[in-house]
């Protein structure tokens, strides 16, 4: 195989060929791949005395070195991004969310907020037995009470969660997972123009 050192490529094996070592960001030592060490030195790590790092692919895609459209600059060896991604609430884009009301006991219509079980903020579809329709969703307060916490059945973000938490989400594009390897030895040593 034509290669060079310091070369990735990407392979479809469960093995790194020989002469190429897996890129996942392990230690390797300077005195047994002086060649590779001569050509990535510590971009990816290391102590720059006994020891560097390869590069790490793991759970990672490829960007091109040098300054992007937008005015990024990304360079060798550099590290961006996450796999998982928690947004916090001012990084989302203003958004409304229907209120859902829940119903109320058939016959009952109380206040709220209200201490009891029965306390909702909307009864919907309520009818009492003399209306001839149901009565349209309406919000209930009665100011002579002092406010108390609504029913925990009053509202829901639609899990049923009052309390939410934005939790992490998956942050890739689709991906195939590939092992990307780098020649160590059996390859030409790249000579700089």
């Amino acid at each position: 195989m034509n290669s060079m050192i310091g070369e990735i490529r990407a392979f479809p094996y469960t093995y790194a060929p020989y002469g190429w070592l897996e890129c996942m960001g392990q230690a390797v030592s300077v005195n047994e791949y002086q060649a590779l060490y001569s050509i990535i030195g510590q971009t990816y790590g290391g102590s720059g005395t006994s020891i560097f790092n390869l590069p790490d692919f793991r759970g990672a895609g490829l960007v091109g070195v040098g300054a992007a459209q937008t005015g990024t600059i990304y360079e060798p060896g550099e590290r961006i991004g996450t796999e998982m991604e928690a947004l916090s609430i001012y990084e989302l884009p203003a958004h409304t969310h229907n209120l859902i009301g829940e119903r109320g006991a058939a016959t009952l219509r109380t206040s709220a907020p209200g201490t009891d079980n029965q306390s909702f903020l909307t009864n919907i579809g309520y009818q009492r037995s003399t209306d001839l329709t149901p009565l349209a969703a309406m919000a209930y307060l009665d100011v002579s009470k002092v406010p108390v916490s609504l029913h925990p059945n009053s509202l829901t973000n639609g899990s049923g969660d009052l309390n939410m938490t934005i939790a992490p989400h998956e942050n890739r594009s689709p991906y195939l997972a590939i092992k990307y390897c780098i020649c160590v030895f059996e390859g030409e040593y790249p000579v700089r123009p």
